[in-house]
């Protein structure tokens, strides 16, 4: 073949031809590897012509149209992985990101278009154009005298080099450390694979410096948190004045993240160790570890203080990044991780979203033409979370919150926490059905503010707590009037209400059963059944509810009409149950308060018993909670709740189960459930029924017992929380032997609370060195260290851990505080 016998054309349409000829581009010139990739996508565009019909349901005008975007999309836009433009490649005297634009706006509103070979005829003869001197250079080399000269024994024709196979090395040769690092979702893969070796510890050190403590550092200087012209600057306390609350907060983070990053990365023996190659940068870890020592959380930072530590920082990553290239970035390219990262189809699984493809897709940045990040998934991208799962690793992602306040208005200042109060009444001609009056609601009172009705709409489906112990009952004498509360609604939106109920006589006999009748005339057995008001808010203010009803109720004992069915309530004593909470001594609903007393859970269970409930939740154990009283199994069951702060039980949660609703302890996952003691035969059969019986934790309250508890807290945990419970909830035996005992008093609530969250706290507390925070442009989440924490635990404290780190409620809580 003589030499000017090889044409572009040629190269394009013999594979061995453009094969070799790539490999020669991909080294000299990869602008114009691009290009010839280009023709070679065009070729196989034009061979979609000639093909012969097939059975697929997708018409031959439609793959040619999806075919051409891929091309204008992978060669012609400014994020394209190929992009074969440059300052001085025109197609028609336009940019070709312009040319390409326009040619996809055509295709969109003309999809006829495909239907011509020669669409891309304009930009073939500019890219051929541009290919010649490289062709004629290429002429000059070995290989290309060898093309001439069709010296096959030179070109392994047995085996065809596929063109995914030349991307892909051309790839890797233009795959650097530096991109990697400016780029947080390829940050993320490369991690991935660091972690699964369990040599980690050096690229999370830089992904948090330079990514949390770096910038946090930054801000803080740029925003003025730290003044060095006050000589008090440096020494302002958190006791001072409200005006620099943020100053301290911020200071205090960034002393925070400083000490985590040294325990976690630097410390001998830390959990992610970052090992010293050389004197220069133990002698930098030296200075780090003094300037983070010297800072305090009690005392504002200096700007020379965060400046001096900044520079440090700065320097000992330059070590790291060395380490990088040097130990890990060329055993990443070499990996099955990375292979299977490029092998993904348009590289998707790089990038959040087709918009910030430009980055992930590693292309030479260009200054003449910007690129937007998009922020927003669609059906060709994949989220970190997937990401993660496609390469099995466990990642923790933030959930939703939960919503703790609601819209309220509020009168005089204080806010109005009643959502609503209605009436009810036996309905005589079906009984233990209701007749219901809606007295008051909130959303009826501001029919304007949306956000107030759809919070305080009243729920539909009351009827079965209305009246949760016997809306009938015979009896030679009136029976008691009661006041439960109970909660009703969804776990994560629930209502509490407070019931007060009343239990008139029935009089007509025309409602009597004959042998009713019998009873009522031989043994003076009347028929009672259930009349009341409820109260229901947003909030847990039982005490609040329980004092005004009990208020009510002495108010109108004395009203003969009081014994009717059909008494009616006046607007005085609704308007004396809905009034705004008093706003003093604690702000409620901003405080959080708990409204009720969780006394009765000391009451009702010991120490030990407690200690084996809490250890039963935070292991996400499904627990029924029994008693004889409705309004001890709700104050049980939100004492528990409360006390799990600042965990939060993310399970099903319903502390009366009626009758009707028992099927709900068939539930696969776990719950916290509470049942009327009369019911308890129905719970063992229902259980049995299933072979649930021995993975259900059985509290019953009446009898102080907790059965199938799978196993206890840590002994350290257990011992230490024990101890300190029995001197607050009975100090005069804790302290029996001493010289003074103490004198009796109230519930410590309060104290209990506090010792109680800063039990779990401290639990949780090293957690955060075995979190490693990751993100991209859309998704935050964290990946939890777990078999290096399992390292870290006791032999006794282990078989806790390996369970309670799999749970929902820890996942919860790693990737909240991880992320923040």
């Amino acid at each position: 073949m003589p030499s000017h016998g090889l044409t572009v054309q040629e190269v394009v349409h013999d594979p061995h031809m453009h094969s070799v000829f790539l490999k020669y581009l991909s080294v000299h010139d990869t602008v114009n590897f691009s290009r010839l990739l280009f023709l070679v996508s065009v070729d196989e565009f034009k061979k979609l012509f000639s093909a012969a019909p097939t059975a697929s349901p997708t018409s031959p005008s439609s793959l040619r149209g999806s075919y051409a975007k891929k091309i204008i999309a992978k060669y012609m836009s400014d994020d394209s992985f190929f992009h074969i433009g440059d300052d001085r490649f025109r197609v028609q005297d336009q940019p070709i990101a312009t040319y390409g634009t326009f040619l996809k706006n055509d295709l969109s509103m003309c999809s006829g278009l495909s239907s011509d070979a020669d669409l891309f005829l304009d930009v073939q003869k500019a890219v051929v154009a541009a290919l010649e001197p490289s062709l004629e250079a290429f002429r000059l080399t070995a290989e290309g005298r060898a093309l001439l000269q069709v010296k096959v024994s030179m070109i392994d024709t047995t085996v065809a080099t596929s063109l995914h196979d030349v991307e892909v090395d051309h790839t890797k040769a233009n795959f650097t450390l530096e991109r990697v690092l400016s780029n947080r979702r390829l940050c993320c893969v490369f991690w991935v694979f660091l972690f699964k070796e369990r040599s980690h510890g050096p690229l999370s050190f830089w992904m948090e410096a330079t990514m949390r403590l770096l910038p946090l550092m930054d801000e803080y200087l740029q925003g003025g948190g730290a003044n060095d012209n006050d000589d008090d600057a440096s020494r302002r306390s958190i006791d001072g004045s409200s005006s620099s609350r943020l100053d301290i907060d911020h200071s205090r983070a960034i002393v925070h993240l400083g000490r985590v990053l040294w325990k976690k990365y630097m410390a001998p023996h830390a959990t992610a160790e970052v090992h010293v190659l050389c004197e220069g940068e133990r002698s930098l870890f030296d200075v780090l570890e003094h300037h983070i020592g010297s800072w305090s959380l009690d005392t504002l930072l200096s700007a020379t203080q965060v400046q001096q530590a900044g520079l440090t920082l700065r320097s000992i990553l330059c070590y790291v990044k060395d380490d990088l290239q040097m130990n890990h970035f060329v055993r990443f390219l070499q990996s099955k991780s990375f292979q299977s990262m490029l092998q993904s189809f348009q590289h998707r699984l790089l990038s959040p979203s087709n918009n910030s493809l430009a980055v992930a897709t590693l292309k030479e940045s260009r200054s003449s033409h910007g690129s937007s990040s998009g922020s927003s998934s669609d059906s060709s991208t994949t989220s970190l979370p997937e990401l993660f799962h496609c390469m099995n690793v466990i990642s923790h992602q933030p959930q939703r919150p939960r919503l703790t306040s609601f819209a309220l208005h509020k009168v005089g200042g204080a806010p109005h926490c009643i959502s609503g109060v209605l009436s009810f009444a036996s309905n005589l001609a079906t009984r233990g059905r209701f007749n219901q009056t809606v007295l008051y609601a909130l959303a009826n009172v501001y029919p304007q503010d949306e956000s107030v009705a759809h919070h305080h709409t009243l729920p539909d489906h009351l009827e079965s707590f209305l009246c949760p112990s016997a809306a009938t009952i015979r009896s030679t004498s009136p029976p008691p009037p009661s006041l439960v509360h109970v909660v009703v609604g969804s776990t994560e939106r629930p209502f509490y209400m407070v019931c007060l109920t009343r239990y008139v006589p029935v009089t007509a006999s025309e409602y009597l059963s004959p042998l009713e009748a019998v009873l009522l005339e031989q043994k003076s057995l009347r028929v009672y059944v259930a009349a009341g008001i409820c109260v229901l808010s947003r909030y847990p203010l039982f005490e609040t509810l329980r004092r005004r009803l009990t208020t009510l109720h002495d108010d109108v004992l004395t009203d003969p009409s009081y014994n009717d069915l059909d008494f009616a309530w006046s607007s005085r004593h609704v308007a004396a149950l809905t009034a705004p909470v008093p706003s003093t001594p604690a702000p409620f609903p901003v405080s959080h308060a708990v409204d009720f007393s969780m006394q009765p859970l000391f009451l009702c269970l010991h120490i030990d018993a407690i200690l084996r409930l809490f250890a039963s939740l935070l292991l996400e154990r499904k627990i029924v909670l029994v008693s004889s009283h409705v309004s001890v199994l709700t104050t049980v069951a939100e004492a528990c709740k409360s006390l799990l702060a600042p965990l939060q039980w993310p399970h099903v949660y319903a502390p009366l189960l009626p009758p009707g609703m028992l099927e709900c302890l068939h539930c696969p996952t776990p719950y916290l459930f509470g049942v009327h003691a009369s019911q308890l035969d129905s719970v063992h059969a229902l259980l049995k029924t299933s072979d649930d019986e021995d993975d259900v934790v059985l509290v019953h309250l009446d009898t102080h017992e907790v059965a199938n508890a799978p196993m206890e807290l840590p002994p350290a945990v257990r011992h230490g929380l024990a101890a300190k419970l029995a001197e607050l909830w009975m100090p005069s035996v804790a302290f029996a032997d001493t010289l003074a005992p103490p004198t009796p008093r109230p519930f410590p609530q309060d104290a209990v609370r506090a010792l109680f969250r800063e039990t779990w706290t401290d639990m949780m507390a090293d957690m955060e060195e075995f979190s490693f925070p990751l993100s991209d442009e859309v998704d935050s989440m964290v990946v939890f260290d777990n078999v290096g924490f399992l390292k870290h635990r006791d032999g006794t404290d282990a078989a806790f851990y390996q369970v309670f780190v799999k749970t929902q409620l820890f996942s919860q809580f790693v990737a909240t505080n991880g992320v923040q």
